[in-house]
Protein backbone atom coordinates (compact mmCIF):
# COMPACT_ATOMS: atom_id res chain seq x y z
CA UNK A 1 0.00 0.00 0.00
CA UNK A 2 1.01 3.49 -0.56
CA UNK A 3 0.68 6.14 2.24
CA UNK A 4 -0.58 8.74 0.22
CA UNK A 5 -3.77 6.97 -0.62
CA UNK A 6 -4.49 7.62 2.96
CA UNK A 7 -5.08 11.48 2.73
CA UNK A 8 -7.75 11.24 4.63
CA UNK A 9 -5.46 10.60 7.62
CA UNK A 10 -3.19 13.88 6.39
CA UNK A 11 -6.29 16.62 6.60
CA UNK A 12 -6.02 19.95 9.02
CA UNK A 13 -7.80 18.32 12.00
CA UNK A 14 -6.00 17.60 15.16
CA UNK A 15 -7.92 14.13 16.25
CA UNK A 16 -8.92 11.04 14.83
CA UNK A 17 -11.14 8.45 16.47
CA UNK A 18 -9.72 4.99 16.28
CA UNK A 19 -12.38 2.10 16.91
CA UNK A 20 -9.76 -0.90 15.99
CA UNK A 21 -5.47 -0.73 16.01
CA UNK A 22 -5.32 -1.63 12.40
CA UNK A 23 -6.44 2.25 11.91
CA UNK A 24 -4.60 3.42 14.80
CA UNK A 25 -1.20 2.15 13.14
CA UNK A 26 -2.45 2.68 9.68
CA UNK A 27 -3.16 6.48 10.41
CA UNK A 28 0.16 6.95 12.34
CA UNK A 29 1.83 5.76 9.33
CA UNK A 30 0.19 8.05 7.05
CA UNK A 31 1.98 11.07 8.33
CA UNK A 32 -0.75 12.07 11.33
CA UNK A 33 0.72 13.21 14.68
CA UNK A 34 -2.05 14.40 16.10
CA UNK A 35 -4.10 12.83 19.20
CA UNK A 36 -5.51 9.50 17.96
CA UNK A 37 -8.48 8.71 20.86
CA UNK A 38 -9.47 4.77 20.93
CA UNK A 39 -13.00 4.58 20.64
CA UNK A 40 -15.42 1.44 20.46
CA UNK A 41 -16.41 0.04 17.17
CA UNK A 42 -20.04 1.08 15.92
CA UNK A 43 -20.93 -1.15 13.37
CA UNK A 44 -20.00 -3.89 16.09
CA UNK A 45 -22.04 -2.00 18.95
CA UNK A 46 -24.88 -1.90 16.46
CA UNK A 47 -24.39 -5.37 15.44
CA UNK A 48 -24.27 -6.72 19.15
CA UNK A 49 -27.91 -5.39 19.26
CA UNK A 50 -29.29 -6.76 16.65
CA UNK A 51 -27.79 -10.30 17.96
CA UNK A 52 -29.98 -9.63 21.45
CA UNK A 53 -32.86 -10.97 19.16
CA UNK A 54 -31.10 -13.24 17.48
CA UNK A 55 -32.32 -17.15 18.62
CA UNK A 56 -30.25 -19.84 16.90
CA UNK A 57 -31.51 -22.97 15.58
CA UNK A 58 -30.02 -26.08 16.04
CA UNK A 59 -29.53 -27.86 12.76
CA UNK A 60 -28.37 -30.93 14.10
CA UNK A 61 -25.09 -32.11 13.03
CA UNK A 62 -24.36 -29.65 9.78
CA UNK A 63 -22.20 -29.26 6.39
CA UNK A 64 -19.44 -27.09 7.08
CA UNK A 65 -19.87 -23.62 6.60
CA UNK A 66 -18.23 -21.37 4.64
CA UNK A 67 -18.62 -17.37 4.24
CA UNK A 68 -16.67 -15.61 1.51
CA UNK A 69 -17.07 -11.44 1.88
CA UNK A 70 -16.23 -9.95 -1.50
CA UNK A 71 -13.71 -7.92 -1.82
CA UNK A 72 -13.40 -4.65 -4.14
CA UNK A 73 -11.37 -5.09 -7.43
CA UNK A 74 -9.59 -1.47 -7.57
CA UNK A 75 -5.65 -0.77 -8.08
CA UNK A 76 -5.06 0.27 -4.38
CA UNK A 77 -6.12 -3.45 -3.14
CA UNK A 78 -3.29 -4.27 -5.15
CA UNK A 79 -6.48 -6.92 -6.78
CA UNK A 80 -7.39 -7.52 -10.39
CA UNK A 81 -10.34 -8.94 -11.64
CA UNK A 82 -8.82 -12.27 -12.82
CA UNK A 83 -7.48 -12.40 -9.03
CA UNK A 84 -11.02 -12.73 -8.09
CA UNK A 85 -12.05 -14.98 -10.37
CA UNK A 86 -9.06 -16.94 -9.67
CA UNK A 87 -9.87 -17.09 -6.46
CA UNK A 88 -13.90 -18.00 -6.83
CA UNK A 89 -13.01 -20.92 -8.98
CA UNK A 90 -10.72 -22.17 -5.79
CA UNK A 91 -14.10 -21.52 -3.40
CA UNK A 92 -16.01 -23.87 -6.36
CA UNK A 93 -13.56 -26.47 -5.95
CA UNK A 94 -12.94 -26.19 -2.40
CA UNK A 95 -17.09 -26.44 -2.21
CA UNK A 96 -16.65 -29.99 -3.80
CA UNK A 97 -13.90 -31.32 -2.07
CA UNK A 98 -14.62 -30.59 1.03
CA UNK A 99 -18.32 -30.66 1.36
CA UNK A 100 -19.42 -27.41 2.68
CA UNK A 101 -21.89 -25.11 2.03
CA UNK A 102 -20.55 -21.37 0.93
CA UNK A 103 -21.92 -18.48 1.52
CA UNK A 104 -20.81 -14.83 -0.23
CA UNK A 105 -21.31 -11.58 0.93
CA UNK A 106 -21.68 -9.46 -1.59
CA UNK A 107 -20.25 -6.02 -1.74
CA UNK A 108 -22.43 -3.88 -3.69
CA UNK A 109 -25.85 -5.05 -5.78
CA UNK A 110 -24.14 -6.10 -8.88
CA UNK A 111 -21.56 -8.58 -8.38
CA UNK A 112 -18.78 -9.31 -11.06
CA UNK A 113 -17.76 -12.88 -9.13
CA UNK A 114 -22.03 -13.77 -8.76
CA UNK A 115 -22.18 -12.81 -12.89
CA UNK A 116 -18.89 -14.82 -13.84
CA UNK A 117 -20.14 -17.67 -11.07
CA UNK A 118 -23.70 -17.81 -13.31
CA UNK A 119 -21.83 -17.70 -17.02
CA UNK A 120 -19.39 -20.10 -15.79
CA UNK A 121 -20.69 -22.92 -13.36
CA UNK A 122 -24.24 -22.38 -13.35
CA UNK A 123 -24.72 -24.96 -10.77
CA UNK A 124 -21.93 -23.46 -8.60
CA UNK A 125 -25.18 -23.31 -6.02
CA UNK A 126 -23.09 -20.85 -3.62
CA UNK A 127 -25.45 -18.73 -1.50
CA UNK A 128 -25.35 -14.78 -2.43
CA UNK A 129 -26.12 -12.64 0.74
CA UNK A 130 -27.40 -9.22 0.14
CA UNK A 131 -24.63 -6.38 0.51
CA UNK A 132 -26.27 -4.93 3.41
CA UNK A 133 -23.00 -2.48 4.81
CA UNK A 134 -21.71 -3.64 8.05
CA UNK A 135 -24.33 -6.20 8.76
CA UNK A 136 -22.63 -9.02 10.35
CA UNK A 137 -25.41 -11.19 11.84
CA UNK A 138 -24.32 -13.38 7.92
CA UNK A 139 -21.29 -14.39 9.64
CA UNK A 140 -22.80 -16.26 12.41
CA UNK A 141 -22.62 -19.83 13.01
CA UNK A 142 -20.08 -20.01 10.02
CA UNK A 143 -17.06 -22.44 10.65
CA UNK A 144 -14.60 -20.49 8.61
CA UNK A 145 -13.88 -16.96 6.81
CA UNK A 146 -11.91 -16.55 3.81
CA UNK A 147 -11.27 -13.82 1.72
CA UNK A 148 -9.16 -12.58 -0.98
CA UNK A 149 -6.57 -9.93 0.18
CA UNK A 150 -7.66 -8.18 3.19
CA UNK A 151 -11.37 -7.85 4.59
CA UNK A 152 -12.36 -4.87 7.32
CA UNK A 153 -15.57 -6.86 7.44
CA UNK A 154 -13.82 -10.25 7.91
CA UNK A 155 -11.75 -8.73 10.68
CA UNK A 156 -14.84 -7.55 12.71
CA UNK A 157 -16.79 -10.47 12.10
CA UNK A 158 -14.00 -12.88 12.90
CA UNK A 159 -13.46 -10.86 16.00
CA UNK A 160 -16.81 -10.82 17.10
CA UNK A 161 -18.00 -14.65 16.33
CA UNK A 162 -14.49 -15.64 16.77
CA UNK A 163 -14.46 -17.39 13.73
CA UNK A 164 -11.60 -18.68 12.37
CA UNK A 165 -9.69 -15.97 9.23
CA UNK A 166 -8.31 -17.32 6.23
CA UNK A 167 -7.02 -14.68 4.03
CA UNK A 168 -6.43 -15.77 0.78
CA UNK A 169 -3.16 -14.25 -1.48
CA UNK A 170 -0.67 -15.60 -4.03
CA UNK A 171 1.28 -12.80 -3.52
CA UNK A 172 2.89 -11.91 0.33
CA UNK A 173 0.92 -8.43 -0.14
CA UNK A 174 -1.51 -9.54 2.46
CA UNK A 175 1.01 -11.01 4.64
CA UNK A 176 3.35 -7.70 4.69
CA UNK A 177 0.37 -5.48 5.10
CA UNK A 178 -0.89 -7.44 8.16
CA UNK A 179 2.65 -7.72 9.43
CA UNK A 180 3.22 -3.64 8.76
CA UNK A 181 -0.47 -2.48 9.98
CA UNK A 182 -1.96 -5.24 12.36
CA UNK A 183 0.84 -6.21 13.66
CA UNK A 184 -0.30 -5.92 17.29
CA UNK A 185 -3.85 -6.96 17.00
CA UNK A 186 -5.17 -10.06 18.79
CA UNK A 187 -6.80 -11.36 15.65
CA UNK A 188 -4.06 -13.99 13.88
CA UNK A 189 -5.70 -15.08 10.40
CA UNK A 190 -3.98 -17.74 8.54
CA UNK A 191 -2.51 -16.74 5.33
CA UNK A 192 -3.39 -19.22 2.17
CA UNK A 193 -1.59 -19.24 -1.28
CA UNK A 194 -3.88 -22.06 -2.63
CA UNK A 195 -6.37 -24.60 -1.81
CA UNK A 196 -4.19 -27.54 -0.79
CA UNK A 197 -2.97 -25.06 1.97
CA UNK A 198 -6.67 -24.33 2.68
CA UNK A 199 -7.70 -27.52 2.82
CA UNK A 200 -4.91 -28.42 5.21
CA UNK A 201 -6.28 -25.88 7.57
CA UNK A 202 -9.68 -27.13 7.53
CA UNK A 203 -8.61 -30.69 7.94
CA UNK A 204 -7.31 -29.78 10.96
CA UNK A 205 -9.90 -28.02 12.44
CA UNK A 206 -12.36 -30.99 11.86
CA UNK A 207 -9.87 -33.02 13.28
CA UNK A 208 -9.98 -30.93 16.03
CA UNK A 209 -6.03 -29.83 15.86
CA UNK A 210 -5.41 -25.96 16.62
CA UNK A 211 -5.08 -23.92 13.67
Amino acid sequence: WYTKSCSDYNGTFSKVLSPHVGLTNLTRKSGFNGEIIQTKCYLTNENKILLKNYKKIYKGIKKLEIIIPESCQEWFFSLSKKESFEFIEMIYKLKFQVKANIFLKKKKSYSDIEDYLNNNFPSHNIKFLAPIRGLMIDFIDKDFIISSCISSIGIKASELFNIPYIIYDKSNNSFDEWNNIYFNAKLKPKFVKNLSDVKSIIKNYKNGKEI
